[in-house]
């Protein structure tokens, strides 16, 4: 993926040395900077088992993956890029950024580089791949079909370099949501939304159908087609509501458990402790005075 984007951007890849991991150190500084922030948020999973303990990570957390996208993504440039950093003389990364490209008082800048001409596209140069030829019926990634009317001149297409082999094209795909792929077109340089060929599929993420998988794997009777696939994820969706709603029950039973404890409690406290209170209705009842009485 990286080795792929990075040829479209004229990026030069430079692999740091075997056995020598003073060459990476400051990505290894900055990984442990952004985990140490990341893991005081509620939900942590913290960085191993011993260290989490009796931590309820997944009955604290509180934000889904895109709200975690947006406070790291703020976290990274309002706040790591605007604070003095020690190993550049204490100067925030964005001034010395800043100085590089627009230069100093006494040095000179390399200048603004030339704006991206078009975001979405970089966006998606950048995500996993994968390479398929193309059918009539569209093009099958992990089982799951896929297709558009985009596709239809390329189906059969034969490779340039050689024209005994199918042409693969590249099909990019988004990990948190794989309802769709994205072709893209040799020609234009331009990605196609390609959806389920069934579009009343329901939306998954690459990590459910990874967890499908490996269920469907674990039973050697099931084949991993595509029915399988979101019969299992409508039966894992049923266990988790059907755990959901037990949680639930058992909370609301435990809290019901330790009010009546409490309660119980109180009333042997107030029956041994206290003397018993002489009820209102024992009392020496008098007759109301201001009643008039009727003419």
């Amino acid at each position: 993926m990286l080795e792929r984007a990075c040829r479209e951007y004229n990026i030069v890849m430079e692999n740091r040395p075997k056995g020598l991991p003073n060459y990476g150190g400051h990505v290894e500084r900055l990984f442990r900077t952004f985990m140490h922030r990341v893991q005081t948020l509620p939900g942590t999973t913290f960085s191993n088992v011993e260290e989490r303990g009796e931590y309820d990570s997944q009955g604290r957390a509180v934000m889904t993956l895109a709200e975690f996208e947006h406070w790291f993504s703020i976290f990274v440039l309002k706040v790591y890029h605007q604070r003095p950093h020690r190993g550049i003389g204490r100067v925030p990364p964005i001034k010395y950024y800043e100085q590089f490209l627009l230069g100093t008082s006494t040095t000179i800048g390399i200048g603004l580089p030339e704006p991206i001409r078009d975001e979405r596209k970089l966006r998606f140069d950048f995500m996993p791949y994968v390479e398929r030829t193309i059918q009539e019926y569209g093009v099958v990634i992990d089982n799951i079909h896929y297709y558009a009317d985009v596709l239809r001149p390329w189906i059969h297409a034969r490779d340039p370099k050689n024209a005994k082999l199918k042409r693969k094209f590249v099909f990019v795909r988004d990990p948190r949501d794989i309802s769709e792929v994205y072709f893209l077109d040799p020609e234009t340089k331009t990605y196609f939304a390609v959806p389920y060929r069934n579009i009343t599929r329901p939306k998954i993420s690459a990590w459910e159908l990874n967890a499908i998988l490996k269920r469907i794997a674990s039973q050697p009777e099931l084949q991993p087609d595509e029915d399988t696939i979101f019969q299992g994820l409508a039966e894992m969706a049923r266990i988790e509501r059907a755990a959901a709603e037990k949680s639930r029950s058992v909370r609301r039973t435990t809290q019901r458990r330790a009010g009546w404890r409490k309660n119980a409690v109180a009333a042997v406290r107030t029956q041994f402790s206290e003397p018993a209170a002489v009820p209102a209705w024992d009392e020496d009842v008098q007759p109301f005075d201001d009643i008039e009485e009727a003419q």
